[in-house]
């Protein structure tokens, strides 16, 4: 790597892939296993998280001791690639570390994946995930020994072999539905798997009773006016979801100028289907937790139990060239052949452009709670709104900027309003006080600020 790269990422700043270490220690040896469990990255030996170039001692010896050392500390052993470097006259280490073939990497045995600028432990949920995944297994396939061929119920099965036909999708050369399971691997010595009664079954909820979404309706925040549980297959759950979602969200009509009426809905119904679909087919049903809709008189919040898939995280969402890691390869497989699934790893960039069309915060897609969650917000920000709390011009920018983005930092704040570092950290705490946004970290890497719970975006 040469001298202008690692000044633009010294510039930059500590992100994903890249991370600043004073000396080579036991975070560095973490940073390692995070890097080549997530994206892989660069660590720069020498230089403080402030972006201040210090220097390190440096020789063919030290260098070799940090790459026995990570290899000695990592199993399977990771062999990074070390190379020194001079910067104003100061001597750093140019660590490059590569995203592992073979996942997930432990440190001293303790497995770590990336998340924004700093290392997170991984729960044994998310090693088993990666690690299922590294070998191209999925829950999904697990076989059921309680459950027997007549818990399927072939006629739906028929229906799929139609719709895949028709959409041009899949075609069979033997349209018999146990032949079709066979081929598809739903069924395994006519022992049905977990996908096979989640997707077909007779009565799913019998077999699988946390296979189910809770849809509620809530008035005030707390009040209950509407609550339903769906079931069924997951196929199924889909388009009654939706319909509850929106029976429960506000539409009115405008006249456009076209033959009839133009529905605006508060949320993008195609978002909302996308996100429905992302949280059936990406639930772990490992999980006894249901999934859960709550629409709230400002927002509307799906939850479904399992983060994400292994080697994804929260930024790669936003790219829409994003590589698509199904957690359940067999139902995402049926959700694309009956076009619930447009196209793979198409469903979240498709959630954001319907939002921003129809002019509405980019939902909030987070980890938590042991799931993954999407946050539909109602646009609210007018001059209005701007007027009554007294904001001014910078800080009206910066909020348009987080309901684009969802999250600022105290970097973008500078960069979008021309500011100094002083003035964005005072105008963000001004924002903070009046509890028109919340701080995420407390110092350095990784902090942001995002709208809170009660959004006014």
């Amino acid at each position: 790597m040469d001298e202008a790269m690692v000044r633009k990422l010294i510039q930059l700043g500590e992100s994903l892939t890249t991370e600043f270490k004073d000396s080579f220690d036991q975070d560095a040896r973490e940073t390692v296993g995070a890097f080549s469990n997530t994206h892989g990255g660069y660590i720069l030996v020498g230089v403080s998280n402030d972006r201040t170039i210090k220097g390190v001692q440096l020789g063919r010896e030290s260098i070799v001791r940090m790459i026995d050392d990570v290899a000695n500390n990592t199993q399977p052993r990771i062999v990074p690639m070390i190379e020194p470097l001079s910067i104003d006259g100061r001597d750093i280490a140019v660590v490059t570390v590569r995203e592992s073939g073979i996942k997930p990497i432990a440190v001293r045995g303790k497995c770590f994946k990336r998340d924004d600028a700093s290392n997170r432990l991984m729960s044994p949920q998310e090693i088993a995930e990666m690690y299922s995944s590294c070998i191209g297994m999925s829950a999904d396939v697990s076989l059921l020994h309680n459950c027997a061929i007549d818990d399927i119920d072939l006629e739906k099965v028929k229906k799929y072999i139609r719709t895949s036909l028709i959409v041009g999708r899949k075609k069979f050369d033997n349209d018999d539905p146990i032949y079709v399971l066979e081929k598809l691997g739903l069924v395994k010595d006519r022992i049905p798997t977990l996908a096979s009664i989640v997707l077909f079954g007779k009565s799913t909820i019998d077999k699988l009773p946390y296979v189910k979404v809770h849809c509620g309706r809530f008035k005030d925040g707390s009040t209950i006016v509407d609550d339903k549980y769906v079931v069924g297959t997951t196929i199924e759950q889909v388009d009654e979801v939706l319909s509850f979602i929106l029976k429960n969200i506000g539409v009115k009509y405008e006249i456009s100028g076209k033959p009839g009426r133009t529905e605006v809905w508060d949320y993008p119904p195609i978002a909302l289907r996308e996100a429905v679909v992302n949280a059936i087919c990406h639930r772990d049903y490992t999980s006894t937790s249901e999934i859960t809709v709550k629409i709230y008189d400002d927002k509307l919040v799906i939850w479904n139990p399992g983060g994400l898939p292994a080697g994804l995280t929260i930024n790669d969402l936003y790219d829409p060239h994003h590589p698509s890691r199904p957690r359940n390869r067999l139902i995402a497989d049926i959700f694309y052949d009956v076009m619930l699934v447009e196209k793979y790893g198409s469903g979240i960039p498709r959630i954001i452009d319907a939002c921003k069309k129809s002019g509405i915060p980019v939902p909030a897609f987070e980890e938590k709670y042991g799931g993954f969650s999407v946050t539909f917000r109602k646009n609210l920000l007018t001059e209005e709104f701007f007027i009554v709390h007294k904001l001014n011009e910078r800080q009206a920018k910066a909020l348009i900027y987080m309901k684009e983005h969802g999250k600022i930092t105290n970097l973008e704040y500078q960069s979008i309003n021309g500011v100094s570092k002083n003035l964005a950290t005072t105008e963000l705490k001004e924002l903070m006080t009046k509890g028109i946004i919340n701080r995420i970290g407390t110092t350095g890497k990784g902090t942001h600020y995002v709208f809170p719970d009660k959004e006014i975006s």
